[in-house]
């Protein structure tokens, strides 16, 4: 028989006992087999610990093994859970790697305590990171925790009441100037074993900027989904090549298309040939393949280097005066309280004109300025050829 369903973590914390000597005990008896668990901690914690214990013997799950297996192990799991579903899995892999796995990373699982938790967000502080960087890792700590409940695994573990430090420094957003946006749309080649060759990518660093898209959303885009005057974003190739879903309900959008877009996949039709509507438009990359060639893109052409997710910086900063903030979320594919409509299926309604006008204005003005900018003092050396924005993607 199951015993495990006729137990829960509330039914054993009712049973628990407070121990003379301090801390708290709990015993329980299944099929003459009488069993005791005990906790030194104090008040609701030790009567967590010894119900968590107890419910583990009954669900079989009493070996060694299951209270030795660390928070690593079991973050693994998560991970290899998560990637069917976000192409964000890099990033998390990284504020785990980085910020949580040298703290706690060697603890059992079932030993891991808030403490802990918060011991995390404290050192990350003391090392100066970001306010907008411990709220991302006390995410991560918070989607564990719901895993560890969603598993069974245990479900008295959440970030809750965890704060930031108030004295936690605002993150400083990197944009590209409107230098380094002339240069993107006007540079084609990048160095490639020992010599300068046509960077078969350069159209999805141009797409990053011209519709803030994510790395993996560009990297998930087939000819099916472009159409005349939309592209519809509706997948993302996370860092092991893996399709997903995207990061969240709100990355399924549709975009207009613009004079810019239409150029850019224009030339990467010509450039990749004769293709079918399931073929992917950039080639069958990974979201690192692509960070990895862009930062080589960006020393080859001397490009102040910014990183693929400050490619989306780079559109808000420069739509940021122009559109509405709910319409910029909507296009960048952010959860944004209280809007349901795509930012396609609203211009529908008449404004879909005045949108790509819009849109196509704000970075005319971006490339001018930087065409004006570069031609008074150039920044770059080099052999690269450059070409007038106009004649290469209107």
């Amino acid at each position: 028989m199951n015993y495990s369903s006729l137990y829960t973590q509330k039914d054993l914390m009712q049973k628990v006992k407070p121990r003379h000597t301090g801390g708290y005990r709990l015993d329980l008896q299944i099929n003459n087999v009488r069993k005791t668990f005990y906790s030194a901690k104090a008040g609701d914690a030790g009567r967590r610990e010894c119900a968590r214990k107890a419910l583990a013997w009954v669900s079989g799950n009493t070996t060694k093994k299951s209270y030795t297996i660390t928070t690593d192990a079991i973050f693994q799991q998560f991970f290899n859970d998560k990637e069917s579903i976000t192409d964000d899995i890099y990033n998390l892999r990284n504020y785990y790697k980085n910020h949580i796995s040298p703290i706690i990373g060697d603890i059992p699982v079932l030993s891991l305590t808030k403490q802990d938790l918060r011991r995390v967000i404290n050192t990350a502080y003391k090392k100066g990171l970001s306010e907008k960087t411990l709220k991302n890792i006390r995410g991560v700590l918070s989607g564990f925790c719901n895993y560890l409940d969603d598993s069974d695994i245990r479900s008295d573990l959440n970030v809750r009441t965890i704060k930031i430090p108030k004295g936690a420094k605002k993150s400083q957003k990197n944009i590209l100037s409107p230098v380094g946006i002339y240069q993107v749309f006007v540079c084609d080649n990048t160095f490639l074993r020992g010599e300068e060759v046509y960077d078969d990518l350069v159209n999805a660093y141009r797409l990053g900027i011209a519709f803030g898209l994510r790395p993996g959303e560009i990297m998930g885009l087939q000819w099916g989904d472009i159409s005349n005057d939309a592209v519809h974003i509706q997948r993302a190739i996370n860092e092991k090549g893996k399709q997903t879903n995207g990061k969240n309900e709100f990355a399924d959008r549709f975009l207009p298309q613009t004079k810019y877009t239409r150029a850019l996949f224009s030339l990467q039709a010509a450039f990749r040939g004769e293709h079918s509507a399931s073929e992917r438009v950039f080639g069958d990359y990974s979201e690192i393949t692509y960070r990895f060639r862009w930062k080589r893109y960006c020393t080859h052409n001397h490009i102040s280097y910014v990183t693929p997710y400050e490619l989306r910086h780079t559109f808000a900063s420069i739509y940021k005066n122009a559109l509405p903030l709910w319409q910029l979320d909507e296009m960048m594919g952010h959860v944004h309280p209280g809007m349901t409509l795509g930012v396609y299926s609203h211009s529908m309604d008449g404004d879909a004109d005045g949108l790509v006008i819009l849109l196509e204005s704000e970075l005319d003005k971006q490339i001018e300025r930087g065409r004006k900018a570069y031609c008074v003092g150039p920044a770059l050396a080099g052999s690269t050829q450059y070409a007038d924005p106009g004649t290469l993607l209107v």
